[in-house]
């Protein structure tokens, strides 16, 4: 199945530069380090914050809430034990 959308070469070039601002942003992070996480289990991760004391219960909820919805996460819980 094809399916043929058009749009406007204004929305294109709009488009293609925010294409070009991800590409440029990714390399950049990943050339300066950014790695994997080395675990992908979210209860470790949730005890490593909580045991720095230095998060609020709300971002911790957040963070807990955004990693359960994350496939990276959700991937990596199949993985681990």
């Amino acid at each position: 199945m094809t399916l043929t959308i058009t749009i406007s070469t204004s929305d294109y070039q709009k488009l293609r530069r925010l294409a070009q601002k991800h590409k440029v942003v990714r390399e950049v992070l990943f050339s300066h380090g950014l790695k994997e996480p080395s675990t992908k289990n979210i209860a470790s991760i949730l005890k490593g914050f909580r045991a720095s004391k230095r998060y609020s219960p709300k971002f911790l909820n957040s963070l807990e809430l955004g990693l359960k919805e994350s496939n990276y996460f959700k991937a990596g819980a199949k993985k681990t034990k």
